[in-house]
């Protein structure tokens, strides 16, 4: 796979780009629907920084759906969400609406339509196109290469190609989206994986190793820190002598989280002169949270566990600085930025080794992994790290080389790679 390491510290030959970045969403904090206000927020983190020497244009593509399509999903008991028209700049990146049709199965194509003609109207000039996802909007990226000659970037981040080999979340693609997948990767000008062994599964699928970069997600070194655990105890709530063990994200099941109460019953029964263990699971309520109480019920446990809810993301390193250990069952991973963020708050880990967790947690004074599906061995390595005494500085230390700053550098040289040898001028690439 390829480096990415950029030595210069300047802008890309020297004058800033005009980025087209697509992606499901970013984060909308007026929607109404708390997954939304929070979607993509590693993408918004990474373009953000960007936007601080580029310019960065968010198209926000929202559906025209007709009522019969609206009343065949509400009948299937399936739950439609789609970003909320957007004309603002937000975080430094200009967030414009672009509305397409959305039909089953063909959205995909209306989509690359629908970004045409706005393209076209607007006039505007695009140096490259980054994708952040691979299906379906890498297909739009793939269409604005061959219509506009604009390079394609694309990142992948882990189900997007993790769901040909295996099901994710109950679902694993089909023979058609498996195509398309492999039409944007092998079609890309650039690929990135925000771990190395993602990256070896986009190359299992024929893509080159010559345009394949690896750069991870990053942290917000101004939020996650290492702080007083007690004060921040004493601002939450939460008991002084508790052993707090940690999980903030999705509550889903393919997240472990089953797994992690279960191990936690076993860790519960404390002696007379141990101290209790409390579990804290940051997340949104619904979904798999109902199922998962039910099951804390029944295992007896459901007393020590602290339903949060949804938090705004401020709040988080408030929780990180008061646990003891940051707990990440989960199934399957890509590169979590949790477990970046715990690291800069000098937090120890345990998590299951899928993914990128293993190039995470790189050594054993970072934290403990082991296998999913597993609730005895993450009891036993929740006990062994709560009984340990960790070297926070050590810790926090290991966060340091994924600061935003140092990732924007990364990204600028992926750029200049594509750009080389083709002609910077905008008006080359104008709609």
């Amino acid at each position: 796979m390829a480096s990415s390491e950029f030595k210069n510290p300047s802008t890309v030959r020297n004058r800033p780009l005009r980025i087209l970045l697509l992606a499901d969403s970013l984060p909308d904090p007026r929607s109404p629907d708390p997954q939304l206000r929070l979607k993509n927020i590693f993408v918004l983190r990474q373009a953000r920084k960007l936007a601080q020497f580029h310019q960065v244009t968010h198209p926000v593509l929202v559906p025209r759906l007709a009522g019969a399509i609206r009343l065949a999903y509400r009948l299937r008991g399936r739950k439609l969400s789609f970003p909320s028209p957007r004309e603002e700049t937000f975080e430094g990146i200009h967030c414009l609406t672009v509305r397409y049709t959305y039909l089953p199965r063909v959205y995909p194509s209306l989509k690359a339509r629908a970004l045409l003609r706005w393209l076209a109207a607007r006039r505007d000039n695009y140096d490259l196109v980054h994708c952040h996802t691979v299906y379906d909007l890498g297909l739009a990226g793939l269409e604005l290469k061959r219509r506009l000659g604009l390079p394609l970037v694309v990142t992948v981040y882990g189900t997007d190609v993790n769901w040909l080999f295996e099901e994710v979340g109950g679902l694993k693609a089909d023979a058609r989206i498996e195509e398309a997948t492999r039409q944007v990767l092998n079609g890309a000008d650039a690929m990135i994986a925000v771990s190395r062994a993602l990256g070896k599964r986009v190359e299992s699928l024929g893509v080159s190793a010559e345009k394949m970069h690896w750069i991870a997600n990053g942290v917000e070194k101004e939020l996650f820190y290492p702080g007083d655990k007690q004060e921040e105890r004493r601002k939450l709530g939460l008991g002084p002598r508790e052993k707090i063990i940690l999980y903030a994200g999705n509550i889903l099941e393919t997240k472990g989280l089953g797994d992690l109460a279960r191990a936690l019953k076993k860790l519960s029964r404390k002696g007379e002169n141990r101290p209790g263990v409390r579990l804290v699971l940051v997340g949104p309520d619904g979904g798999y949270a109902a199922t998962l109480r039910d099951l804390a019920g029944e295992l007896g446990v459901v007393e020590r566990i602290n339903f949060t809810g949804a938090k705004d993301y401020s709040e988080i390193p408030s929780y990180m600085r008061a646990a003891d250990v940051f707990c990440l069952p989960s199934w399957r991973e890509g590169w979590p930025c949790a477990l970046n963020e715990s690291l800069a708050c000098g937090l120890p880990v345990v998590a299951c080794g899928v993914g990128g967790i293993p190039e995470m947690l790189s050594g054993p004074e970072l934290g403990i992994i082991c296998e999913p599906h597993d609730p005895q061995g993450l009891a036993e390595a929740l006990g062994a790290a709560l009984a340990r005494n960790w070297d926070a500085a050590k810790i926090t230390e290991a966060a340091e080389p994924y600061s935003y700053d140092r990732l924007r550098l990364r990204y600028e040289e992926v750029y200049r790679v594509v750009l080389e040898g083709r002609n910077l001028d905008p008006s080359k690439n104008r709609a």
